[in-house]
């Protein structure tokens, strides 16, 4: 599950960068430009803990996967280590609930 996940996630990321980008960015900057200044401020200085945070939200991960690929300045060092930190307790708790489930 955890392989798969991290998988997953990558091609998302990547697909969102790919292909999204410049779609968002223009969309971004004519009608929300103080928000793509504040959330390319956020992700340049703190993008490995903003991503932690990410993962550690109620937030579907195929939502965060396409707002972390579209952001400015996430590398993918930082989204691959922080994807693969972040999901632990999920996982983690997805396990623990599906162990003490009886047939």
């Amino acid at each position: 599950a955890y392989s798969g996940t991290i998988i997953g996630a990558n091609l998302s990321f990547a697909l969102c960068r790919r292909l999204l980008k410049q779609w968002f960015e223009k969309k971004l900057a004519t009608h929300f430009s103080t928000l793509s200044s504040i959330l390319t401020a956020l992700t340049e200085e703190y993008g490995f803990l903003w991503i932690l945070m990410v993962r550690l939200s109620p937030i579907p991960f195929g939502i965060q996967n396409g707002v972390l690929g579209i952001s400015q300045g996430i590398r993918w060092f930082e989204f691959c280590v922080g994807t693969m930190i972040g999901m632990v307790p999920r996982i983690l708790i997805g396990v623990y609930i599906g162990s003490t489930m009886k047939n």
